[in-house]
């Protein structure tokens, strides 16, 4: 919690507060958690040339690199076994106290055999598979001045 209270800006804090409250009151047993955004780069950003382009330009502006940026994702819980704590999509990340990216993208399981499902398919296979993999396929992407 020492992290969240470091954050010079509000929104930020309380949108990761939200996550945690909302994900932890469902029944899926999700929560919140922190990223770099170096971690982003190959799985998501980089299918998209002009969202490459944006975020290193957002980097250059801001003088950080991709390791200094904190981003917040779904953290996922002991039910999906191999994929417990892995961080999902949607992401936010803050670039400055006024600049912030949110990131949407489907998120699959890559199975053993190189099989394919979504992540929701993938709750549903009994037993669980071992060895598996998160993959992610870019939907959108919002620059914002505040998390709403």
């Amino acid at each position: 919690m020492r992290k969240i209270l470091k954050f010079k800006n509000t929104h930020f804090a309380i949108v990761l507060v939200y996550i945690l409250f909302f994900q932890l009151a469902s029944s899926t047993a999700l929560a919140g958690g922190s990223l770099p955004l170096s971690d982003l780069i190959e799985p998501v950003i980089n299918q998209s040339d002009k969202l490459k382009k944006e975020v290193n330009h957002a980097l250059s502006v801001t003088g950080k690199k991709p390791e200094q940026i904190i981003c917040i994702g779904v953290r996922l819980g002991k039910q999906y076994a191999a994929l417990s704590a892995a961080r999902v999509a949607p992401f936010s990340c803050q670039f400055a106290e006024n600049k912030y990216l949110t990131i949407k993208a489907i998120n699959f399981v890559k199975l053993p055999h190189s099989q394919v499902v979504t992540l929701e398919q993938f709750l549903k296979i009994k037993p669980t598979p071992e060895n598996v993999s998160l993959t992610f396929k870019l939907k959108s992407w919002k620059w914002q001045k505040k998390l709403q």
